[in-house]
């Protein structure tokens, strides 16, 4: 299986607004930490993937002000952060 290629069509899914954030960190956040071979991915690949799935543990719908001095943000700022991970991925 190409688990990098399935990473990405999620992604994708989402920067096309074909599903919402809480249906890609559904699709991702468990799949990316369970179903993936250590040994599947690159280590540049394995990093790139990660911070993708560590920073949805930081994204909520409407983050209070409290939240947001942590470093929360919401789906838009989310996304608007991945297209820029994606824009500067060289995998």
């Amino acid at each position: 299986m190409d688990y990098k290629k399935e990473l990405i069509n999620k992604i994708n899914k989402l920067l096309k607004k074909e599903i919402t954030v809480p249906e890609f960190e559904d699709k991702y956040y468990l799949y990316f930490l369970d179903e993936i071979p250590d040994d599947a991915l690159s280590d540049n690949d394995n990093e790139f993937f990660s911070e993708i799935q560590e920073k949805l543990d930081w994204v909520s719908e409407k983050p209070e002000e409290d939240e947001r001095k942590y470093g929360w943000i919401n789906y838009e700022e989310f996304i608007e952060w991945l297209k820029t991970k994606m824009e500067n991925y060289n995998g």
